[in-house]
């Protein structure tokens, strides 16, 4: 539920000007305050703020919710798992275009129709001629992400496990677009052919790959020749999105909110901060966490048995189905 933490959950930078309120503030996590939060960033993550240790906090609390209200899903025979397959972007050729300042690389659209599903990266591959330190660009929808990579003359270099500002792979939303590209002048790229619907060299099973260059403002698409990348896609169930559009955010905020208040407890509970606190705090804060779990698990069960007729009447694209017997093409 990372693309949907703000107005679940905020956090209201103590130093800086005030947010938007979520539904609930990181200040409303039983045991959290942001003297506690700078003794377990000095203690434990010496390069970290108390700040950032909220942040990094709400992050992993969120993770762990999807994760185990997509696990209960799965249980029920909810969540299908429904995927289009996979698409590879393009095949290296043997041709090298000499080096250019424009940005160039290869740009992949999703040709699905529904609105729960998009293209999750799983590799990037670059090949070139020459021996380059250099950058790779990759913008996810508004996303701009940047990679520095170290290329060997004519071999291939295959990146995978990439992630976003969120730690979590790079996923392209519905009808999204994943553009990759270099902007060096000293990268000489071997051609390659994308593929695509209508380039007569095979059908794409989600998605559509052309050639990709900005000169300036001026972008210029190629059916037929990319510049030294490719990439692999795999389409699938946003299920990010789809627990974001799910009903009553209060109860998803409530959830996040008790897995917050166990991880902040379990990391005071081993700061190596030594104070007052730390002396005398131990034993209430090894009781809120306790709680904390406990709350957690029967809030997620709540909320899934609340689901049911909601879920009946929303199908989510097949991406989540209840109890249902078949399934058809995410397309």
């Amino acid at each position: 539920m990372l693309n949907c933490i703000d107005r679940l959950i905020s956090i209201n930078n103590p130093c800086g000007s005030s947010s938007c309120m979520g539904i609930y503030d990181i200040t409303d996590v039983i045991g959290f305050t942001w003297p506690k939060a700078a003794d377990i960033a000095e203690g434990n993550f010496k390069e970290y703020t108390g700040y950032q240790i909220a942040y990094k906090s709400r992050r992993l609390a969120a993770r762990d919710a999807m994760s185990d209200i997509m696990a209960q899903l799965y249980v029920k025979g909810w969540a299908t798992g429904l995927t289009a397959g996979e698409h590879i972007a393009g095949e290296f050729k043997t041709n090298t275009p000499a080096g250019s300042a424009s940005k160039r690389g290869i740009q992949i659209k999703s040709i699905s129709k529904c609105g729960f599903s998009g293209m999750r990266l799983k590799s990037i591959s670059i090949k070139g001629c020459t021996d380059l330190s250099t950058t790779l660009y990759v913008q996810a929808d508004t996303e701009l992400l940047e990679f520095p990579i170290e290329l060997k003359s004519r071999q291939v270099l295959t990146l995978t496990n990439l992630c976003d500002s969120n730690g979590v792979n790079i996923f392209s939303t519905d009808k999204g677009t994943l553009t990759i590209w270099i902007e060096d002048e000293d990268f000489k790229p071997y051609e390659v052919k994308p593929k695509c619907v209508t380039c007569g060299g095979g059908v794409a099973t989600c998605a559509n790959s052309k050639g990709w260059v900005m000169t300036g403002a001026v972008v210029t698409e190629n059916k037929t020749l990319a510049y030294g990348i490719t990439a692999t896609v795999a389409c699938e169930c946003d299920y990010d999105k789809i627990l974001c559009a799910l009903p009553n955010d209060e109860f998803k905020a409530q959830i996040i909110k008790y897995k917050l208040t166990a991880k902040f407890a379990e990391l005071a509970l081993t700061t190596e901060r030594f104070n007052y606190w730390d002396m005398y705090g131990r034993e209430e804060t090894a009781l809120i966490k306790s709680e904390a779990e406990a709350m957690y698990s029967k809030r997620i069960n709540e909320y899934i048995n609340s689901l049911y007729a909601w879920l009946q009447k929303n199908k989510y694209c097949g991406c989540i189905e209840c109890h249902a017997s078949t399934t058809k093409a995410l397309v």
